[in-house]
């Protein structure tokens, strides 16, 4: 796609309308991409157009756990998984996206506020195990030493970073940021769904986001809380 009102040139999270489509400049999987909001009679016609256009370019179908694999690698969250209505964006490292001086504020500033102020008591990091043959769903226990310190809220294995890679929030009174990165994670073994591993990872806070950057892939954390 050309410039203009719905290319190449659109800023990332603009969006565009093209003739009755609408363009979204948005990448989910942390990779530049785009999402494409289309009148139902129209949807086979464009997606049609778009294989085709793609051949030349090597373009390939993902499933949804290719897509789940590269969005926990880039630590995207999930509304559902990662982040409900009991977590506070502080704990989920989105302080970046609150605005606290929006005009007429917002529900919930206040309590934010005091969290940001007094520290968050629990807190999103990202995971990947050291063994690249077992895997992570959700909800195994994160350990630190012989104490509980939370739980995963989305695991896949990642094919970039060659072992399973997850999502999860540890209780900062057990698993302090300072003594990581190296957290025990129990989980069940890829051969055998039965049989219960402690197995060695290491957790970081999530980075901050870019275009191309893998969350685990080294360079500084961000710590948004």
């Amino acid at each position: 796609m050309g410039g203009g009102r719905g290319g190449e040139n659109l800023p990332l999270s603009g969006n565009s309308l093209l003739q009755q489509h609408r363009l979204a400049h948005l990448f989910y999987v942390g990779e530049l991409g785009w999402e494409l909001y289309i009148p139902a009679e129209f949807t086979l016609g464009v997606y049609e157009a778009i294989v085709e256009a793609g051949g030349e370019f090597g373009l390939a179908h993902a499933g949804y756990h290719a897509l789940d694999s590269l969005r926990m690698e880039k630590a995207y969250r999930h509304w559902g998984h990662d982040i409900t209505d009991e977590d506070t964006p502080l704990e989920a490292g989105l302080g970046f996206a609150v605005k606290f001086d929006k005009a007429g504020g917002f529900i919930g500033r206040e309590a934010l506020l005091r969290q940001k102020q007094t520290g968050v008591a629990r807190k999103l990091l990202q995971f990947r195990l050291l063994d690249p043959e077992p895997l992570l769903y959700h909800d195994e226990p994160v350990w630190r030493g012989n104490a509980l310190a939370g739980h995963i809220t989305s695991g896949a294995f990642g094919h970039t970073l060659d072992g399973a890679v997850g999502l999860g929030y540890v209780d900062l009174g057990v698993c302090a940021l300072t003594v990581i990165p190296c957290v025990p994670s129990p989980c069940h073994s890829a051969r055998s769904e039965a049989k219960s591993q402690n197995l060695l990872g290491i957790a970081v806070p999530p980075r901050g986001d870019s275009a191309t950057a893998r969350g685990m892939t080294g360079g500084g954390a961000r710590n948004d809380g």
